[in-house]
């Protein structure tokens, strides 16, 4: 009994790192008249790496990549008696849940509707308040005054650079503050993996090389259940 109580807590604890770390794409499929489509088969391929993951809609229409890399994506929708959808340039960041269209129209040819165009930028799926960083606006933000990518975390609304120095490490730890919180109210998480100082409180270690980077994000507000920990921020 001792072992399977240890092994579920491991496999929950597992799958809430993996989501700090990923994003989807969901959606529900439909025809013209808003009906939903059962049975539908869904792919989605990341542009960069061209990995493809495959799903079928449920009884209500709706279909979910879970634990995807971030992003660019093309989304292939497929259903007997309609014309195949294909949506390029879904870009996801990381943490988030992009809900795309999927309408099909239909069709008795081999029709292919292409559409190109990205997710909006609007978050509909959560009340989550926070920044994202990717590779390119990393190197583009002068992360004065050194290296260290955290120093980004300033031009974050809320965050707040301490008298102690810059926002990078100090004595008593990380000098950023987020919505007036003490610096120890940060919670670091790194490839899904807690990141924290267990003496003085921010992260374990100094990253110093922004190309080592891919992406970070910062949620400073409205965190979600898997979330815990710290008050402050979540970076």
């Amino acid at each position: 009994m001792k072992r399977i109580i240890v092994y579920l807590f491991t496999l929950a604890w597992a799958t809430a790192l993996y989501a700090q770390t990923t994003a989807e794409i969901l959606g529900t499929v439909t025809d013209e008249s808003g009906s939903v489509i059962a049975g539908a088969q869904i792919t989605a391929r990341n542009t960069a790496t061209g990995i493809v993951s495959n799903t079928t809609s449920g009884d209500h229409g709706q279909f979910r990549f879970p634990l995807l890399r971030p992003g660019n994506y093309e989304v292939t929708i497929e259903k007997s008696g309609f014309a195949k959808l294909i949506r390029n340039n879904v870009e996801i960041q990381l943490t988030e849940r992009a809900n795309i269209p999927a309408q099909l129209k239909v069709s008795t040819s081999a029709e292919v509707i292409t559409v190109t165009g990205e997710v909006p930028l609007i978050n509909t799926t959560n009340a989550e308040v926070g920044v994202n960083f990717d590779s390119q606006r990393i190197q583009n933000l002068p992360l004065a005054p050194n290296s260290n990518i955290l120093n980004a975390a300033l031009s974050v609304p809320g965050v707040s650079q301490l008298s102690g120095g810059n926002s990078g490490f100090a004595a008593g730890g990380v000098s950023f503050s987020v919505n007036g919180m003490r610096t120890r109210s940060n919670n670091f998480v790194v490839d899904g993996t807690d990141s924290n100082s267990p003496s003085v409180g921010g992260l374990l270690q100094e990253i110093n090389n922004p190309d080592t980077v891919g992406e970070f994000r910062m949620i400073t507000n409205q965190f979600s259940a898997e979330y815990g920990r710290a008050a402050g921020s979540v970076v």
